[in-house]
């Protein structure tokens, strides 16, 4: 399935996600409701991963893409708090 309708960043962080379950991005179809219960991880792998975002966000290319607010998410609590945001909304379940 094309998601076209995601930015670059976007596109390359639900990506990291899918890799991260061993699931493909063209696969998923990301306008159905609740396209993320289709996975799970432990909360051990998703917090790598919200490690990794908040380092991804040290550029300004995803901070431009994803915050309301660029500027505001720089220091390093910042971008933890925008990880958290972001998984609270989008991430896959957590594995019983």
């Amino acid at each position: 399935m094309k998601n076209n309708l995601h930015g670059v960043y976007l596109t390359g962080i639900l990506t990291e996600m899918c890799r991260r379950v061993d699931a493909n991005y063209e696969d998923i179809n990301f306008n159905k409701d609740k396209w993320y219960n289709d996975y799970s991880w432990s909360r051990v792998e998703q917090d790598k991963f919200l490690e990794w975002l908040s380092r991804h966000l040290l550029s300004m290319g995803p901070r431009r893409e994803l915050c309301k607010y660029p500027s505001l998410v720089r220091s390093k609590k910042d971008r933890d708090k925008f990880a958290e945001q972001f998984a609270s909304q989008f991430c896959w379940q957590l594995a019983d």
